[in-house]
Protein backbone atom coordinates (compact mmCIF):
# COMPACT_ATOMS: atom_id res chain seq x y z
CA UNK A 1 0.00 0.00 0.00
CA UNK A 2 2.71 2.06 0.77
CA UNK A 3 4.84 1.61 -1.58
CA UNK A 4 2.67 3.71 -4.55
CA UNK A 5 3.01 6.52 -1.72
CA UNK A 6 6.90 6.39 -1.77
CA UNK A 7 7.16 6.62 -5.70
CA UNK A 8 4.85 9.06 -5.86
CA UNK A 9 7.46 11.28 -3.43
CA UNK A 10 10.63 10.08 -5.06
CA UNK A 11 9.14 10.95 -8.76
CA UNK A 12 7.70 13.88 -7.36
CA UNK A 13 10.55 15.63 -6.00
CA UNK A 14 13.11 14.47 -7.81
CA UNK A 15 11.68 14.54 -11.63
CA UNK A 16 8.31 15.18 -12.74
CA UNK A 17 4.97 15.91 -11.34
CA UNK A 18 2.82 13.54 -13.98
CA UNK A 19 -0.58 15.10 -15.81
CA UNK A 20 -4.14 16.06 -14.35
CA UNK A 21 -7.27 15.58 -16.84
CA UNK A 22 -10.69 16.12 -16.07
CA UNK A 23 -13.28 13.30 -17.36
CA UNK A 24 -16.46 15.70 -18.08
CA UNK A 25 -18.39 12.00 -18.48
CA UNK A 26 -17.66 10.99 -15.00
CA UNK A 27 -16.78 14.56 -13.48
CA UNK A 28 -13.49 12.90 -11.80
CA UNK A 29 -9.50 13.75 -11.98
CA UNK A 30 -7.76 11.83 -13.58
CA UNK A 31 -4.01 11.18 -12.77
CA UNK A 32 -1.03 10.07 -15.81
CA UNK A 33 2.15 9.96 -14.56
CA UNK A 34 4.56 8.28 -17.63
CA UNK A 35 7.87 8.41 -15.21
CA UNK A 36 6.26 5.39 -12.89
CA UNK A 37 5.24 2.38 -15.06
CA UNK A 38 3.51 -0.70 -13.38
CA UNK A 39 3.26 -3.92 -15.46
CA UNK A 40 4.96 -1.84 -18.52
CA UNK A 41 1.88 0.94 -18.29
CA UNK A 42 2.28 4.41 -17.34
CA UNK A 43 0.81 5.00 -13.68
CA UNK A 44 -2.87 6.31 -13.86
CA UNK A 45 -5.38 6.87 -11.58
CA UNK A 46 -8.90 7.66 -13.19
CA UNK A 47 -10.10 9.03 -9.63
CA UNK A 48 -7.11 10.88 -8.01
CA UNK A 49 -9.19 12.28 -5.41
CA UNK A 50 -10.47 9.26 -4.36
CA UNK A 51 -7.53 7.58 -4.41
CA UNK A 52 -6.02 10.51 -2.55
CA UNK A 53 -8.94 10.06 -0.10
CA UNK A 54 -8.68 6.06 0.45
CA UNK A 55 -4.45 6.71 1.00
CA UNK A 56 -5.40 9.35 3.94
CA UNK A 57 -7.88 7.21 5.57
CA UNK A 58 -5.33 4.13 5.46
CA UNK A 59 -2.21 6.24 6.31
CA UNK A 60 -4.58 7.34 9.78
CA UNK A 61 -5.81 4.01 10.19
CA UNK A 62 -1.98 2.35 10.17
CA UNK A 63 -1.17 5.54 12.26
CA UNK A 64 -4.14 4.65 15.04
CA UNK A 65 -3.08 1.16 15.19
CA UNK A 66 1.01 2.14 16.17
CA UNK A 67 -0.51 4.98 18.22
CA UNK A 68 -2.69 2.30 19.72
CA UNK A 69 0.56 -0.39 20.52
CA UNK A 70 2.24 2.58 22.03
CA UNK A 71 -0.18 4.03 24.17
CA UNK A 72 -0.68 0.31 25.63
CA UNK A 73 2.59 0.33 26.19
CA UNK A 74 2.96 3.42 28.85
CA UNK A 75 2.82 2.71 32.48
CA UNK A 76 0.41 4.32 35.14
CA UNK A 77 3.27 6.38 36.25
CA UNK A 78 3.85 10.11 37.28
CA UNK A 79 6.31 11.70 34.78
CA UNK A 80 7.86 15.32 34.80
CA UNK A 81 6.27 17.24 32.35
CA UNK A 82 6.08 20.86 31.75
CA UNK A 83 3.35 22.67 31.15
CA UNK A 84 3.37 26.19 30.32
CA UNK A 85 6.19 29.10 31.23
CA UNK A 86 5.34 32.25 33.57
CA UNK A 87 7.49 35.49 33.97
CA UNK A 88 10.80 33.24 33.61
CA UNK A 89 9.58 30.56 35.45
CA UNK A 90 8.70 26.89 34.10
CA UNK A 91 5.21 25.79 35.00
CA UNK A 92 5.56 22.24 35.61
CA UNK A 93 3.18 18.94 36.66
CA UNK A 94 4.14 15.40 37.84
CA UNK A 95 0.91 13.63 35.76
CA UNK A 96 0.59 9.90 34.51
CA UNK A 97 0.19 9.62 30.42
CA UNK A 98 -2.55 6.67 31.59
CA UNK A 99 -6.66 7.67 31.46
CA UNK A 100 -8.08 11.02 29.99
CA UNK A 101 -6.20 13.63 30.48
CA UNK A 102 -7.30 17.52 30.65
CA UNK A 103 -5.65 20.69 32.19
CA UNK A 104 -6.49 19.75 35.19
CA UNK A 105 -4.79 16.47 35.40
CA UNK A 106 -1.97 15.57 37.38
CA UNK A 107 -0.02 17.63 40.34
CA UNK A 108 1.56 21.05 40.26
CA UNK A 109 5.52 20.88 41.02
CA UNK A 110 6.10 24.79 40.63
CA UNK A 111 3.94 26.10 43.35
CA UNK A 112 6.71 25.69 45.87
CA UNK A 113 8.26 28.90 43.54
CA UNK A 114 5.19 30.50 43.35
CA UNK A 115 3.75 30.60 46.81
CA UNK A 116 7.09 31.98 47.79
CA UNK A 117 6.22 35.71 48.68
CA UNK A 118 9.18 37.54 46.74
CA UNK A 119 7.85 35.39 43.84
CA UNK A 120 4.66 36.51 41.29
CA UNK A 121 1.86 34.00 41.67
CA UNK A 122 0.72 31.46 38.90
CA UNK A 123 -1.84 32.94 36.73
CA UNK A 124 -3.71 29.64 37.24
CA UNK A 125 -3.83 28.81 40.49
CA UNK A 126 -7.80 29.44 41.08
CA UNK A 127 -8.46 27.22 37.90
CA UNK A 128 -5.75 24.71 38.15
CA UNK A 129 -6.82 21.42 39.29
CA UNK A 130 -3.10 20.56 39.32
CA UNK A 131 -2.39 23.50 41.20
CA UNK A 132 -4.94 22.48 43.35
CA UNK A 133 -3.38 19.21 44.26
CA UNK A 134 0.44 19.80 45.05
CA UNK A 135 3.11 17.37 44.37
CA UNK A 136 5.32 17.22 47.35
CA UNK A 137 8.69 19.19 46.78
CA UNK A 138 11.45 17.73 45.07
CA UNK A 139 14.14 19.72 46.56
CA UNK A 140 15.51 20.93 43.28
CA UNK A 141 12.42 23.78 42.95
CA UNK A 142 14.24 26.64 44.54
CA UNK A 143 17.87 28.18 44.09
CA UNK A 144 19.16 27.41 47.60
CA UNK A 145 17.87 23.54 46.68
CA UNK A 146 16.12 23.74 50.53
CA UNK A 147 12.55 23.17 49.35
CA UNK A 148 10.57 24.26 52.48
CA UNK A 149 12.05 28.03 52.26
Amino acid sequence: MFRSLVLLRDDLTHLDTGSLYLDKDTDKVRYDHYGITRHEQALSYLDIFGWLNGMMENVNLFLGKIFKHLNETLRDEPIFQMCGMVDGRALHRWVSPVGDLTFNSGRCGAWVWFEKPENPSCPFKDTCGAYLDKAPPQGWETDSGDAAG
